[in-house]
């Protein structure tokens, strides 16, 4: 009898616990217009790894030197980066695809270069911000808006996150196309990194309902 009371309870907790999480409400995420996105998301990545220092890179062809949109530990260890134009990383645009983001990493003294899906996530080791969240799914053409929460909005879960984006139906180049509808995409990404997602529907269309002041 004792066995059976403790399971029910148990049973209850855990339903509890469920509903809990399932009231959860999305927040927006406020994404400072001023700087690049990808410096905005990169100001909270938490890599497992014991990384002595790490650099999040933007190389523009044209410009000359990487440039650093944000850098953890020890900053002495920034001359041992490589900062020349770099073409690869594990997100690209621009009309000629000459802009991209990539990773330099030092641990034990030795340079490691984080430039596709697969390393930044072997890097990230585990989903736990909101911040990588968002990157995964940006660098999976998934948008950010930057004015309505129904496309910029998230919510914490038991195995990761799930987001309100943009959907890749209504952008080009990299940028929002304001003559187009803008479809509400549910993006769930789990502690791995692993993306599934699901269309909900257009939430709004043209200049007057999607711009922001």
């Amino acid at each position: 009898m004792k066995n059976r009371k403790l399971n029910f309870l148990i049973l209850i907790i855990t339903f509890l616990v469920s509903c809990q999480e399932h009231k959860t409400e999305f927040k927006s995420y406020q994404i400072d217009r001023t700087k690049d996105l990808f410096e905005n998301l990169s100001k909270n990545l938490n890599p497992d790894e014991s990384y002595t220092y790490w650099a999040f890179l933007r190389s523009t062809h044209g410009i000359g030197n990487a440039t650093i949109l944000n850098e953890r530990g020890n900053i002495d260890q920034r001359e041992l980066l490589n900062l020349r134009f770099n073409l690869s990383g594990f997100f690209s645009w621009g009309h000629h695809a000459d802009i991209y983001y990539y990773i330099l990493a030092v641990k034990d003294g030795e340079v490691f270069k984080v430039d596709t899906k697969e390393n930044l996530l072997t890097f990230l080791d585990k989903i736990d911000t909101k911040e990588e969240a968002f990157l995964i799914a940006r660098i999976n053409e998934f948008l950010i808006d930057n004015c309505l929460s129904q496309g910029n909005s998230y919510r914490r879960v038991k195995n990761g996150y799930e987001l309100l984006l943009i959907g890749p139906d209504s952008y080009s180049e990299g940028y929002i196309n304001y003559d187009l509808k803008r479809t509400q995409h549910f993006v769930t990404i789990n502690h791995k990194g692993e993306l599934s997602t699901r269309l909900i529907g257009v939430y709004c269309e043209g200049d007057e309902e999607c711009i922001c002041d």
